[in-house]
């Protein structure tokens, strides 16, 4: 049996359309079945069991695995091919029939494998997140966002929070909603506090929102006069909001991402789960560890593959801000954000004309077009060579219209649970982010409103 298998074949669907064969499915990812077995466990009749078992046997999603004599006849045994399945990026435009059919079998063996090979439930992990990490308490006001694909953890989380006796607000949103605000409302209007968001942000303690870059690529071809409005009306929609919001985002991994940038989703599904779970208390004492390491030290340097290496010197008066997967407030108001999940980092700004180097970014993505290649020379602290092998001049026009190019902040990475290359890269152990720009948030004194954080990979 296959670890995964991508759903890419259109004859595939059109056996998943019954959702008999999606429970048949979902069954048989976990144990091998007869036919008669099935029937038995679905209370239904034999033919019809067998009817539906041969459709899925025929679009190759199950295989005969066994079989055995049992009253002078034939029984055949059956199971899945693979242990996951994902939804493929090349299915092309599908009946609303077909997409929900394929969600649902989606859904069935996440979860299967949360359960079983993740060996992580979630309603427990819900329960770590709003006890453990958001601290939130009996009569606190959440808004919790997402998009349809979400709605498993969003419904996880809403139910702990009414557990502990905090009011629940859902709110499903998309980035094509956003795209579609942003292209259809009158700039006067975007640039204003939108009023249905300043009621929301007015009235809760906390935000929770399940981000993900699905659909991020869409701004690419957005008005950018617009966007920029969009952005500011957002702004001050969330700085009108009383003093004691939380805002907390949880970055949850998707295939159209993954496929843009050549990564395998079933490791980035399994990391990100895997990092969200890691205990708390284990992240607490390496990231603790980390930053007295960091502090004994009057100048850092550390090296990576292909010559590559970065040095600087810590500012004492500056903090270091530790993501250990619990909310803090140590962060500074004019940053909208007090907590990104998973966590297990630690990020700081260094002093500015201290930090050198020369770095490779293997791959980053702005908007929505893949940059390869990226070789940075930084010198006290100011970007003299900033090349890569395409797409790159859009990247440096932004830069230098923003704040100029200068390297403001560093991040390093200690979340044991991640492993291998993929969307979690900036939380795996001794990996290294380069923030360009802002830094403000940690004390620094490069003033803009968003920094561009730049993966250069493991560094020792």
């Amino acid at each position: 049996m296959k670890e995964w298998m991508s759903l890419e074949d259109p004859l595939a669907f059109k056996a998943l359309a019954h959702p008999t064969r999606v429970t048949i499915l979902h069954i048989l990812t976990q144990k091998q079945a007869s036919v008669n077995e099935l029937a038995h466990e679905l209370n239904m009749v034999h033919a019809k069991v067998h009817y539906h078992v041969m459709a899925l046997l025929k679009s190759e999603l199950i295989e005969q695995v066994d079989s055995a004599i049992k009253n002078g006849i034939v029984e055949k045994f059956y199971r899945t091919v693979a242990k996951t399945f994902f939804i493929g990026h090349s299915i092309g435009e599908n009946t609303e029939l077909t997409n929900t059919a394929l969600s649902a079998v989606e859904n069935n063996v996440l979860q299967h494998r949360r359960n079983e090979l993740l060996n992580m439930s979630l309603l427990d992990l819900a329960k770590v997140i709003i006890k453990d990490s958001l601290f939130i308490g009996k009569n606190a006001k959440v808004l919790i966002e997402g998009n349809e694909s979400h709605q498993e953890l969003l419904k996880a989380l809403a139910l702990e929070c009414r557990k502990t006796g905090a009011e629940a607000i859902m709110r499903y949103i998309t980035f094509e909603q956003y795209y579609n605000e942003v292209q259809n409302v009158d700039i006067d209007i975007l640039e204003k506090e939108p009023a249905f968001s300043s009621m929301l942000y007015k009235n809760v303690d906390y935000w929770i929102t399940i981000g993900t870059l699905t659909g991020r690529s869409l701004f690419a071809q957005a008005d950018k006069h617009k966007l920029n409005a969009w952005k500011t009306g957002m702004i001050k929609a969330i700085n009108s909001s009383h003093k004691g919001l939380r805002s907390i985002v949880i970055d949850f991994p998707n295939k159209q991402w993954a496929n843009e940038l050549g990564l395998n989703y079933a490791q980035v599904h399994d990391s990100f789960w895997k990092a969200l779970n890691c205990p708390l208390n284990e992240l607490n004492t390496l990231g603790t560890s980390l930053i007295h390491t960091l502090k004994a030290q009057k100048k850092v340097k550390l090296k990576g593959a292909n010559n590559s290496f970065i040095e600087f010197e810590l500012c004492n008066k500056r903090a270091i801000l530790l993501n250990n997967g619990q909310l803090t407030s140590n962060l500074k108001e004019d940053f909208d954000t007090n907590l990104f999940l998973p966590g297990g980092k630690i990020s700081f700004a260094p002093i500015e004309s201290s930090i050198n180097g020369q770095v490779v970014v293997a791959k980053y993505l702005f908007r929505g077009t893949v940059i390869t290649n990226i070789n940075i020379t930084i010198k006290d602290g100011e970007i003299t060579e900033f090349k890569a092998n395409e797409n790159v001049a859009d990247l440096i026009n932004a830069l230098q219209q923003k704040c100029g190019l200068y390297a403001g902040s560093i991040s390093i990475g200690f979340n044991p649970n991640v492993t291998g290359n993929g969307y979690f890269n900036s939380i795996k152990p001794n990996s290294v982010t380069l923030g360009l720009g802002c830094n403000t948030y940690l004390d620094g004194n490069i003033k803009d409103k968003i920094p561009v954080f730049l993966d250069i990979g493991e560094m020792k």
